[in-house]
């Protein structure tokens, strides 16, 4: 089993989590450098491919859950549903104001699937969702 980047954490096998792989819907909004080291090895098409650099799009966790990469979080507050990004954790980072992999998971988290914050009670995804 693989560790995730210099960190200690053992990487998680695709059968434990799985995911079903990424789709890009915008090849011209490029993603962040830590959602495409993610990508690299957690999207096998992606890793197979050996893209370099790809646009934003959404992410299947599989079991019907999904997420977008790439995408504003300012533009998408203003289109409603989420919360202003001054009430949001400081835990849950964007990268240049766009949501990114590392906007819900830290390889560093003591939390089930790196979660940047517990998901007790939907905590994460109602740290950004109202509902």
């Amino acid at each position: 089993m693989g560790r995730h980047g210099g960190s200690a954490q053992p990487a998680h096998s695709r059968s434990a989590v799985d995911v079903r792989g990424f789709e890009v819907t915008n090849k011209g909004n490029p993603i962040d450098r830590l959602s495409m080291e993610c990508l690299s090895c957690h999207d096998s098409a992606l890793a197979r491919a050996s893209v370099v650099k790809i646009g934003s799009g959404i992410w299947n966790h599989g079991n019907g859950v999904s997420h977008p990469i790439g995408v504003e979080y300012m533009k998408a507050y203003r289109e409603g549903g989420l919360k202003h990004p001054s009430s949001i954790n400081p835990s849950i980072r964007f990268f240049d104001g766009k949501i990114g992999c590392g906007s819900c998971h830290n390889i560093y988290s003591k939390e089930r699937f790196d979660l940047a914050i517990s998901n007790r009670g939907s905590a994460l995804c109602l740290a950004c969702h109202k509902k």
